[in-house]
Parts: C-alpha cells; sequence; structure tokens
C-alpha cells in the first residue's frame, strides 16, 4: 500500500497513483465508490481496444449519486501508455495538452456504473467537504480565469452551501462569458445554464426562468431538463392565474344576496366546476368543501364516477409504487 501525504490537490494524488499503478489501463475509483455490474464485462469491454486501438483514449463509466442523479462525462478510464495526466486541484479532469482541457482527447462513453454516496449530508459533515471544495475551486478560477468549467463547479458548490442566489449567478455569469472560448468544453455551458433555471424556478422568477428556458430549448434542444423547465414554468403560471380567477369567481358568488339560476336553482353546477378547478391546482380541502355542498342527485353521481376513476388509477399507481419498492 502506498501512501502519500495531502496537499490540497486531489489531481496530485490521482497523478500519483497512475505513477504507481504496473497495468495497462487505469480505472479510478474513490472511496466513496463502488463498481456495479460484473466486472468480467468490463475486462472484455477494454479487450476491444487492443484489436482497435485509439489514442489518447478516455473511457467514461456513468457516476450514480446517491440521490439518483447522474454524470455521464467522468472519463475515469484511461490507458496507462498514453501518458495522460489529471489536471485541477478539485474536479480534477484528464487532459492531454495542458492547453487544450481534453478537447484533443477521444472520448467513450458507457453504461457502466460507479455508484457515489460522497455528497449525501452526513458525509460532507463529517469531512467538511463544502468548504474545502469552495476554498480550492477559487484557486481554479485564479489558475484559469477563462474556464467556464471552473466557474460553474464553484457556482454549484456555494449554491448546495446557501450562499446567496446573487452571489451564485453571478459567478454564472461571469463563466458563461467565456462560453465560445477556445477549448471550453460545451457540456458546462449547459450545465451552467441548468443550474440558473434551478435557481430561478426555486425562487418563483418567473420572467428570468424564461429566458433560460429558452436558450436551453434553442442550444440543447436534446436536453430533457430544458423541457421540464419549460412545462414547469408554464404550469405555474397558469395555476397561478386560475387559482386567482376561481378565488374570485367564489368571492363573487358569495356576494350574492339573491342568487339566480335557469340550469340549478342552487348553484350545485357551479359548485361542481370550482370544485373540479380547486382539484386540478390542487387545493384538495376547498374541493372537497365544495363538493360536500352540492344536493342535486345527478351532479352527484356524475362528479362520483369521475372521482372513482381517479381513485381506481391512484389505488393501481400506489400498489406499482409499493410492489416496486419491496423488489
Amino acid at each position: 500500500m502506498h501512501t502519500v501525504q495531502w496537499k490540497e490537490d486531489f489531481s496530485f494524488c490521482r497523478n500519483t497513483l497512475v505513477d504507481y499503478s504496473s497495468g495497462d489501463w487505469i480505472i479510478q475509483i474513490d472511496a466513496d465508490e463502488f463498481l456495479l455490474g460484473n466486472q468480467v464485462d468490463l475486462k472484455e469491454f477494454l479487450q476491444v481496444f487492443y484489436d482497435f486501438p485509439i489514442s489518447p483514449l478516455v473511457i467514461s463509466p456513468k457516476i450514480i449519486n446517491h440521490d439518483n442523479t447522474e454524470l455521464e462525462f467522468t472519463k475515469r478510464i484511461l490507458k496507462k501508455k498514453d501518458q495522460l495526466q489529471f489536471f485541477g486541484l478539485i474536479h480534477e479532469e484528464l487532459r492531454y495538452d495542458i492547453n487544450k482541457r481534453g478537447q484533443d482527447l477521444f472520448h467513450i462513453m458507457t453504461d457502466f456504473v460507479i455508484h457515489h454516496d460522497g455528497y449525501t449530508s452526513e458525509v460532507i459533515e463529517t469531512k467538511d467537504k463544502l468548504n474545502r471544495n469552495i476554498k480550492l475551486q477559487e484557486k481554479m478560477i485564479q489558475i484559469e480565469p477563462d474556464n467556464i468549467r471552473g466557474y460553474y463547479f464553484l457556482a454549484r458548490e456555494k449554491n448546495f452551501g446557501g450562499y446567496g442566489d446573487k452571489e451564485v449567478i453571478d459567478i454564472i455569469n461571469n463563466g458563461m462569458k467565456y462560453h465560445n472560448y477556445d477549448n471550453n468544453p460545451e457540456q458546462y455551458h449547459l450545465y451552467s445554464l441548468l443550474l440558473l433555471a434551478q435557481i430561478y424556478s426555486e425562487n418563483n422568477k418567473l420572467d428570468k426562468l424564461d429566458t433560460v428556458i429558452k436558450k436551453l430549448i434553442s442550444l440543447y434542444p436534446y436536453c430533457l431538463d430544458g423541457w421540464y423547465y419549460k412545462l414547469l414554468n408554464e404550469m405555474s403560471s397558469n395555476l397561478s392565474q386560475r387559482y386567482y380567477f376561481v378565488e374570485d369567481c367564489l368571492n363573487h358568488i358569495k356576494s350574492i344576496d339573491f342568487p339566480y339560476s335557469t340550469i340549478n336553482t342552487k348553484g350545485d353546477h357551479v359548485y361542481r366546476i370550482l370544485g373540479m378547478t380547486y382539484l386540478q391546482i390542487g387545493n384538495y380541502q376547498k374541493a372537497f368543501r365544495l363538493f360536500s355542498a352540492i344536493e342535486d342527485k345527478n351532479i352527484n353521481n356524475e362528479l362520483s364516477h369521475h372521482l372513482n376513476i381517479l381513485k381506481e388509477n391512484i389505488e393501481l399507481f400506489l400498489t406499482k409504487i409499493k410492489k416496486d419498492n419491496v423488489i
């Protein structure tokens, strides 16, 4: 077993391990990670590249975090003879020509999975990862001030650490100035936009979120998260408008001293549609309070029919979820 003194430089540690290694292939797995699946399958996969050599080559297994978020551009598997080096004090990455920032590598993504649990709240508290990561990432921006990658990671760490939204957003925007800079990796512009969308969505800043969404869908139409935020934004806007509309209607109806109707003299048809609207926007308590005020048998029968269909589908879904959790 080899040991080295910690020196606030993750690349130094990884490169030292590469120097100590004696095999043809190197796979980097951290202490808080483990490889899922059959290792024999991975070995057989790597055997292909003896017959079809590609250089300099880096292979990315998928990393799945404890919260089921996934990372694809992991670059964890390399060939010893390619003489690749890890670069960066933190969030280190493999490089061949340091100045090309990995853009000169042949990169293959795979379905092999590494599971990572190092960012659970318990682990963060015990390792004090957050403060360490922020300090190292701030140094990386000084080392490569024109690399969008460093700004993204610093913004992500500070957002996770509860720093002010303005500070985090300023970091993201400063990084995105270098979006089209030579040899800057494209995916970190996407990640930066997604982090902006998350912040604006959480703070209900719908206009600013809409601006980010348009960029996401225009530049990265294949990214489902852009469409997710578009749907979320539209639904939030529509639900908000619908809520104020239905509240206004209900308050007006309550204020009528002598209501008149040719459809239903007691207003049960109005209670039904108001109740259904509240049901759709998620105010279930008010929805069923209105349903309970309905006396008309035909309306009640029709309403019961629709709610029973909903009940059956809910029960089927809950049964499936329960079964899946047991498995």
